[in-house]
Order: structure tokens, then C-alpha cells, then sequence
């Protein structure tokens, strides 16, 4: 079993030799779907509290 490893220091700086295994343009696909999903997140949620959109959780 291994034991943790810390990615980011206290102050939230990255630690020094860390790297990602996954592949930026992976990344960066997943940082769009999840900003597509907060911007469709907000949009439902405003809907939703003027009475536009029913049932939303």
C-alpha cells in the first residue's frame, strides 16, 4: 500500500516535481464540460426560481 502524496503545498502552490498523468488536451476537455456544466447549473437554477422551469435539484 502507498502512502499519500501531496500535490499542492499549504500556501496552494504546487509541489515541487509533481506532474499530472493525464494528458493536458484531457484536461482541458474536462475544464470545458465542467464549465458548460456550472453555466447550465446557474441558467436552470435562475429559471427555476422565476417559475420557468420545474423541477430542478
Amino acid at each position: 500500500m502507498q502512502g499519500r502524496r501531496s500535490v499542492l503545498l499549504p500556501d496552494g502552490t504546487i509541489a515541487a516535481g509533481a506532474k499530472s498523468r493525464m494528458e493536458e488536451e484531457f484536461l482541458l476537455e474536462a475544464l470545458r464540460w465542467m464549465m458548460k456544466s456550472r453555466l447550465y447549473d446557474q441558467r436552470v437554477i435562475a429559471l427555476q426560481r422565476q417559475g420557468q422551469f420545474g423541477v430542478f435539484s
